[in-house]
């Protein structure tokens, strides 16, 4: 009687450190290594705005900026802006008139970002510098659970 309620006591502990496991894989997978911290950083803009009507589709809010197409990590500011809704046919820019950005972060060193802390919905972005030079860029992104996992890269070009 004694070796059976020890079994049966092995079989619950075995099952519940199984149980912690899987929710933790869960829960970091569904997160960013690396989160991108906010910043109070003014995000400032060259002479042109660079505007992508495309929407991205992602699981998850991460990618990198580049300058000119290459792989030159620049130190970034985004703002997030919400929107009800993203249509195909609108500029990213026309979406957000008359808001203010629900969040800003700023890249890591190597132009990165992952942003944390975002639902399932539409987004616009407003990409720059906190220096300037460089021409703003705004896309659409929607975050759903049936997204990309690719990241999403984000191109900067040079001011006149």
């Amino acid at each position: 009687m004694k070796g059976l309620k020890d079994g049966k006591f092995s079989i619950i502990a075995f099952a519940f450190l199984l149980l912690i496991f899987i929710s933790n894989s869960f829960a970091q997978n569904s997160k960013c290594k690396n989160a991108s911290a906010e910043t109070d950083d003014d995000l400032m803009c060259a002479n042109e705005l660079v505007e992508f009507a495309k929407l991205h589709k992602v699981k998850q809010m991460q990618g990198k900026v580049l300058i000119n197409r290459a792989e030159y990590p620049l130190l970034s500011v985004i703002d997030i802006y919400v929107v009800s809704k993203l249509d195909a046919k609108s500029l990213p820019s026309d979406l957000v008139k008359q808001l203010v950005p629900f969040k800003r972060f700023k890249t890591n060193e190597r132009g990165e970002f992952c942003l944390t802390g975002l639902a399932e919905g539409n987004y616009v972005l407003n990409v720059g510098t906190s220096e300037g030079g460089f021409n703003c860029t705004w896309l659409k992104v929607k975050v759903t659970k049936s997204g990309s996992e690719k990241p999403i890269k984000i191109d900067l070009t040079l001011g006149t």
